[in-house]
């Protein structure tokens, strides 16, 4: 069975996926499984725009990985405090969300929406404007923010 196939009988289709399986990258070029080489334009839609296997984020990755890979919210870890910290004195914010999904960054750019709405005007300030074809997430909010009929039908596979 092609990996195609395999995926396809596999995994729940949530989304149009183009016929090409990538195997392997390095900085803006990336191969597919027979070795046909491409320029990355995509580069996974938003969420990694380095290219690929960029040397040095490659062995910042390694590194850390051989340190402390994960850790839950529920501990503290030097490496978020001083990137939090970066953050804070970059954009000149007071303080930094981590989120573990474009959704849950979503959901909370919605929530703080509405209570800075609320705190400032009072009730009646709670409509989230969206485009048509848009994508925020696949939780139920950012489902409902989502302008894709075919997130928000009974078609849905959600």
């Amino acid at each position: 069975m092609d990996t195609i196939s395999k995926f396809d009988s596999n995994v729940i289709g949530s989304y149009g996926r183009y016929p090409l399986v990538m195997e392997a990258g390095s900085e803006r070029i990336c191969k597919d499984e027979n070795g046909r080489e491409y320029i990355d334009f995509g580069s996974g839609i938003g969420t990694n725009s380095l290219g690929f296997c960029d040397k040095d984020w490659a062995e910042a990755v390694c590194r850390q990985v051989r340190t402390l890979q994960h850790s839950s919210n529920y501990y503290y870890t030097a490496v978020q405090a001083e990137f939090a910290e970066t953050l804070c004195k970059t954009t000149g914010y007071k303080k930094v969300f981590f989120g573990n999904s474009g959704a849950e960054a979503n959901e909370c750019a919605i929530k703080s929406a509405r209570k800075y709405s609320f705190d400032k005007y009072g009730k009646g300030r709670h409509t989230i404007i969206t485009l048509v074809n848009s994508f925020h997430g696949r939780t139920m909010a950012t489902l409902s923010a989502t302008g894709q009929d075919v997130s928000t039908t009974t078609s849905s596979p959600f």
